[in-house]
């Protein structure tokens, strides 16, 4: 029973996987925390870029 509790073989790779686990939950709520935002925002810019009018003269190369 002492050998099993002893041997630290397989503790770095647990440690490491719930490293990951919990960076992944942060990553996953505050994505969901300003998901909204971010997409307000772009939607916002979209609207502004597909409002921009060229003048004829700007887009002709002469």
């Amino acid at each position: 029973m002492y050998k099993f509790f002893a041997e630290e073989q397989g503790t770095a790779a647990i440690e490491y996987a719930l490293l990951i686990s919990l960076i992944g939950m942060a990553v996953a709520g505050g994505l969901q925390a300003l998901g909204g935002n971010v997409f307000d925002t772009l939607s916002t810019v979209a609207e502004v870029l597909s409002s921009i009018q060229f003048q004829d003269d700007t887009l002709k190369r002469k």
